[in-house]
């Protein structure tokens, strides 16, 4: 593999990254926010979370976000990879 196509392979992968970051970020957000105003996501009234257990479900959407886009960049850049024929 030459230095070019390791650098895009790189780049993708951060790209994939990138943006698993900001949709974790947008999801985590509209869950506390629809937690706040006591909604749930069928529109039907709830009690908010505490604190601690609303920190840590934004933290686990926010998690899980980024380690299924991380998973993602890693296929996309194996299989641009496999395909020019660098294997």
């Amino acid at each position: 593999m030459t230095e070019t196509e390791e650098e895009r392979r790189k780049l993708l992968k951060r790209k994939f990254l990138l943006g698993g970051v900001v949709v974790g970020v947008l999801l985590s957000s509209g869950y506390v926010t629809l937690n706040l105003a006591g909604r749930s996501l069928e529109g039907t009234p709830t009690p908010p979370d505490p604190l601690g257990v609303r920190f840590v479900n934004a933290f686990l959407i926010l998690a899980a976000c980024v380690l299924q886009a991380s998973i993602l960049g890693r296929l996309a850049g194996w299989l641009t990879g496999r395909k020019s024929g660098s294997r």
